[in-house]
């Protein structure tokens, strides 16, 4: 896999926090089916059905747990507690995956609801939930996507 262009919060995930006008090998990442890429983050998805993050992890983008000003990882880190992923979707301050059996997990911010678990947050005051969790009622999924201002299902 290879990223190019502004390296701030080490959103290329090569390590440091260089920008390049070109594409540059993210390192360690090898077997990517999939990529997706929000405000500040980016994933990949493995052959092995697992998801990589990395980049600004300040509203728990990273679903590594952490968020807040500052949080940001240089290098792709496996997202603890998925795995069987078979597509990856990013929204401007939150993330979701699909795995095999149709359900459809998320993390990050949830201002707007947009987890799809009744809009929830951390106790520690963060409109977020930093770890991947199922969305509620979303069952037998084939797809998915994401946005910056998710709309209502009717």
């Amino acid at each position: 896999m290879q990223a190019a262009g502004s390296n701030a919060y080490g959103r290329l995930g090569t390590g440091n926090e260089s920008d390049s006008p070109v594409p540059v090998p993210v390192p360690g990442l090898t077997s990517v089916t999939a990529a997706a890429a929000s405000a500040g983050t980016a994933m990949a998805l493995r052959t092995d059905g697992t998801v990589w993050a990395w980049g600004d992890g300040s509203a728990g983008k990273l679903g590594d747990g952490r968020f807040g000003d500052g949080v940001a990882v240089n290098r792709p880190q496996q997202v603890p507690g998925l795995s069987s992923v078979t597509a990856i979707a990013a929204g401007g301050r939150h993330q979701a995956a699909l795995r095999t059996d149709g359900a459809v997990w998320t993390w990050g911010s949830d201002v707007y609801g947009e987890l799809g678990r009744g809009k929830t947050g951390d106790p520690s005051g963060c409109v977020c939930n930093p770890t991947p969790a199922a969305a509620t009622g979303l069952t037998n999924a084939t797809d998915i996507t994401a946005g910056l201002y998710p709309k209502p299902v009717p």
